[in-house]
């Protein structure tokens, strides 16, 4: 399963079953750590659960209305609503625990 990158256009029809997305910024190193992090999870849990990306450059919007403060930030989704967030630093640990519990 691949780490999917979100545009507006697609977020909403993607956020309806259960998925992580991360809030990122080009060329910013925790953002990097962020992908490769989603990119070893998504070979583990999918195809139950989605793996995406946004970048708060391109789609200011979506920032705004997750009220993305720190880069990177991770939300889980379930049913179109934030299920709960992880923010940088973000540890495989936690974000697997988030998956576990938020998205059974």
């Amino acid at each position: 399963m691949t780490v999917r990158a979100l545009d507006v256009t697609m977020f909403d029809a993607y956020v309806g079953e259960p998925a992580v997305v991360g809030f990122v910024r080009r060329r910013d190193p925790a953002s990097t750590a962020l992908r490769t992090l989603l990119e070893a999870l998504a070979a583990v849990h999918g195809p139950r659960v989605g793996f995406a990306t946004v970048d708060i450059d391109d789609c200011p919007g979506l920032a705004a209305r997750f009220a993305i403060e720190r880069v990177p930030t991770a939300i889980l989704f379930q049913d179109y609503r934030s299920a709960g967030r992880v923010a940088d630093p973000i540890a495989r640990a936690e974000l697997e625990h988030r998956i576990a519990t938020g998205l059974a």
